[in-house]
């Protein structure tokens, strides 16, 4: 159902009603128009579709636009975002070969490209998550290995052009296959997932830069007892991004999120010093504010109470490993991730 800014119902609408299968959605908006994608089973096996749709929610190509198709029957997990000129469509070739490919879509419904091969697979191919920074893409799936018969997170850097730059490298291990999320964070792109924690699955999150170089350790975001999948990120206002997820306690299959402020990152073995420019740091040792008269408060990722900041430096060494915020008393709010 589609909900008016002021929270009146409107009616929902087909934006695909053709026969046979249509399923895993995704959409992005630019130059005016959303445009949905999906994959789409009405030729008898599986190939990505998309169309155009006004603000006022007109479907401007009923019948669909073919943007991947050919010999391959699985087509799967398509993933769109705009770059201020065109769209970027991508999707898992899901039988052998198993790659990532994708094309440019215009705001018109014209191709801006043919078919382009992205990235390169060893087998099955979950998920697949596609972030912009404005100069490149950063694609990401899950992959399952038939070695270990597990699941981990990939990522390809592919260029403004829609070239593939480098090889494909790994970002996370040990993860649940349809948990992936991928948005630029203003530096570094951050990628959350829901990894193997102990006896469960928690929310997990890792940056990598626009050159396709993971940055810092895996942490955790969410921090329950409870078993996590099904996650999903937006950045908003204030450079808050809202993670959200579903998790499983009590019986019960419930949505939870929260607030977490990502502005840059820096990998760092000894003490870092912290200033209003830094918003997020990596640290093993110190914490040490570039202004000697800074105060505040330390508390864990559960919002406990820690300890006291005085002076512009704290001795964190005998902290465990973990997500800390500072909120210092002018009202500033700093993410240290403690590591070793």
């Amino acid at each position: 159902m589609r909900v008016t800014p002021t929270c009146d119902s409107i009616n929902s609408f087909y934006i695909s009603n053709a026969t046979g299968v249509q399923w895993s959605p995704d959409i992005a908006f630019g130059a005016g128009y959303y445009l949905a994608v999906w994959s789409d089973a009405r030729s008898g096996y599986y190939q990505i579709y998309g169309a155009r749709v006004t603000p006022s929610g007109s479907v401007m190509e009923p019948n669909g636009l073919l943007i991947g198709y050919g010999t391959n029957p699985y087509y799967y997990y398509p993933a769109v975002v705009f770059n201020g000129t065109n769209f970027l469509v991508v999707w898992a070739n899901s039988s052998s070969p198993y790659q990532i490919n994708g094309r440019f879509v215009n705001p018109n419904g014209s191709f801006g490209s043919d078919t382009l091969k992205l990235a390169n697979a060893s087998n099955y191919l979950y998920r697949v998550r596609l972030a912009y920074s404005g100069t490149n893409y950063l694609l990401t799936w899950t992959e399952y290995s038939s070695i270990t018969y597990t699941y981990s997170v990939k990522g390809q850097i592919v260029s403004n052009s829609g070239a593939p730059v480098g090889s494909p490298f790994t970002i996370a291990d040990s993860v649940d296959y349809y948990s992936l999320s991928v948005r630029f964070a203003g530096t570094n792109y951050l990628v959350t997932f829901s990894k193997s924690v102990g006896s469960t699955y928690q929310i997990c999150g890792r940056f990598v830069n626009t050159s396709g170089q993971p940055v810092g350790n895996i942490f955790n975001i969410s921090n329950e007892s409870y078993t996590c999948y099904y996650n999903d990120l937006y950045l908003g206002t204030s450079n808050r991004f809202l993670n959200v997820w579903c998790e499983y306690r009590n019986n019960s299959y419930d949505i939870y999120g929260n607030l977490d402020v990502v502005i840059g990152i820096e990998e760092n073995n000894a003490e870092k010093n912290l200033d209003g420019s830094l918003k997020s740091t990596i640290v093993t040792k110190a914490i040490e504010f570039s202004k000697k008269t800074t105060s505040g408060t330390i508390y864990d990722i559960s919002g406990r109470r820690i300890d006291s900041l005085r002076n512009g430096h704290y001795d964190c060494s005998h902290l465990s490993t973990g997500i800390y915020i500072i909120r210092t008393n002018n009202g500033n709010q700093y993410r240290v991730i403690k590591i070793k």
